[in-house]
């Protein structure tokens, strides 16, 4: 029953994504297995229905290595390339966060990047045990962005300083709190020409705080 279910996630994982992934070997389910340090550990996957790749990993997805955590997820990334529909992973995939051993695992988040910018919720979180087996890969990525924007950047007509202005106007927010925003330029990878925009965080009472998304282009407040 589970290499029948295997094999179905297989095709699933290999089979369809917005943009075709071409795959050159023969079996790719294979190709998969190919990651994995071997030793019979099952290989489980659960696919993004959004995105058609993976959201979840789990096995020994990688042999033991005596790298760093940073150095073996990124060259998981490299290896997971076709998988996710990622083109050089060492520069669209940005080391965010490598979290401390905790009961013999270390997380390294990386964050997806196009055109050196962050990918709204786009990320993995890579899941690394002592001896430096990568046990479990979460997350979503959106594959083939470069080419769904025509390799061409976004470029923004509204500056930072406009954004928070427009989106405190939007959420009634008064000078003092504006003055204490954050802003973070991200492209919506969901959204009809992938947009870039304007991520802009409110601190409100030194403790809550508000988030609005200002495009960047047109200045108007998108819901998300």
């Amino acid at each position: 029953m589970y290499r029948i279910l295997a094999a179905l996630a297989a095709c699933i994982l290999f089979g369809y994504s917005p943009a075709p992934i071409a795959v050159a070997d023969a079996d790719p389910y294979a190709a998969l297995k190919r990651l994995s340090g071997g030793g019979g550990t099952p290989l489980e996957i659960r696919m993004d229905d959004r995105t058609h790749t993976p959201a979840l990993l789990t096995g020994a997805l990688s042999k033991a290595s005596k790298h760093s955590p940073a150095w073996i997820a990124l060259e998981f990334a490299n290896k997971a390339k076709r998988i996710y529909g990622i083109h050089s992973p060492h520069s669209k995939l940005q080391v965010a966060e490598i979290g401390e051993p905790s009961a013999s695992i270390v997380r390294v988040r990386l964050v997806h990047l196009l055109y050196k910018t962050p990918v709204w919720g786009d990320e993995l979180r890579i899941d690394i045990d002592r001896d430096g087996i990568i046990r479990r890969v979460e997350g979503r990525i959106h594959p083939n962005l470069a080419k769904a924007t025509l390799n061409r950047p976004r470029h923004a007509a509204v500056s930072q300083a406009e954004a928070v202005r427009i989106a405190a106007g939007a959420a009634g927010i008064g000078r003092a709190d504006a003055g204490r925003a954050e802003v973070r330029p991200y492209y919506l990878p969901d959204r009809a020409g992938i947009p870039l925009v304007y991520a802009v965080t409110f601190q409100r009472f030194g403790q809550s705080s508000l988030d609005l998304t200002v495009h960047a282009l047109t200045g108007r407040v998108i819901p998300l």
